[in-house]
This record gives C-alpha cells, structure tokens and sequence, in this order.
C-alpha cells in the first residue's frame, strides 16, 4: 500500500508539472522569449508614451509590428472618421499619421495589469485647459522569439476626445440643461 501511495504521489506531480502554463523545465516563471515580463510591459508603455509625445521613427519601428492596426473611437470621433473603424490600419498608416503630429506632454499614470501578451495601463496628457485622461490596451507579439523582440501588433485606446478638441482650439456646443 506503501508504494501504491508513492507512485501515486508522484504521478500526481508530473501530471501537474506538464499542466504549468509555464512548462515542465521553469518554475521560476514565464520564458521571457514566450511571455512577456514587467520590464518588457514597462519598455513598450514607455516607448508607445515617446511615440506620441516626441514621435521617433527608430522607436516606432523598435516597437510596432509589421501587421499593425491601431484602434480608437476617441481619434475617430476628432477626424471624422467612422466609429468602430481601425483608425490606423496598418503601420505604415499610423506612422504617417502620429509622425506628422506635434509633440504632447505624455506621462503615464499607471500599468494596471499585463500577461503574457497584453497590457493595460492609464495615462494623461497635462494641455490647458483640459488635462486628458485616457487608458490604452496593447495586445503585442514576438515573432522574432528572443526576450528582447516584442512588438506592439494592436492598440485599443479611448480618451476624453471632447478635452483634447478643445485644448487644441476647437469648441464645442453643450447641450442646454
């Protein structure tokens, strides 16, 4: 009975092993090369928030796929493009796009979660009279497989498109109570 017990206890541990989101061979945590670490989601923010407050050609190809699409209903609202539409298509469409605008006060205000592949993070851009609030999703890819290889493959962002027209010089009639 002893050595059923033992066998059993052990099949109980390989079994659990190879069900590791990590693998058999890394308990420490994930492959960085797999799975993105802390240093890698504090990399992309930090140079996603340089590309719209000092747009850099190097950094954007650094950091964006190939495959890029850029999504944004709050971007969409202040061109006039439709909403639910990818606001940048491709990478070569955001590039011209964020490239050809003036440099932004950025600053990050939180990473509030990420795994293996997406981030979450909060951020604000401090221009008069408004100070724009917005929160950012990047889904990221590692085609390239080395832990220092991620890119940005998608961006969801959402802020308070109102603030940033009229802290640009628009204006706009609020309805009358």
């Amino acid at each position: 009975m002893k050595s059923f017990a033992t066998i059993a206890a052990a099949a109980a541990l390989v079994s659990s092993a190879a069900a590791l989101p990590f693998g058999w061979g890394d308990w420490t945590g994930p492959n960085p090369a797999t799975c993105m670490d802390n240093a890698t989601a504090t990399y992309l923010v930090a140079a996603f928030g340089s590309l719209i407050s000092d747009y850099n050609a190097t950094v954007a190809n650094a950091i964006l796929a190939d495959d890029l699409v850029d999504w944004s209903d709050s971007i969409n609202e202040l061109t006039g493009a439709a909403l639910g539409t990818a606001t940048f298509p491709t990478k070569a469409a955001f590039e011209e796009g964020q490239g050809s605008q003036e440099a932004v006060p950025w600053e990050t205000v939180a990473i509030e979660a990420y795994t293996c592949d997406t981030i979450a993070f909060r951020w604000i851009v401090p221009l008069p009279p408004n100070t724009i609030k917005g929160n950012t999703i990047l889904k990221t890819e590692n085609s390239a497989g080395q832990a220092d290889t991620w890119q940005i493959k998608t961006i969801y962002t959402e802020f308070n498109s109102i603030a940033w027209l009229e802290d640009i010089g628009g204006s706009v009639t609020y309805p009358s109570e």
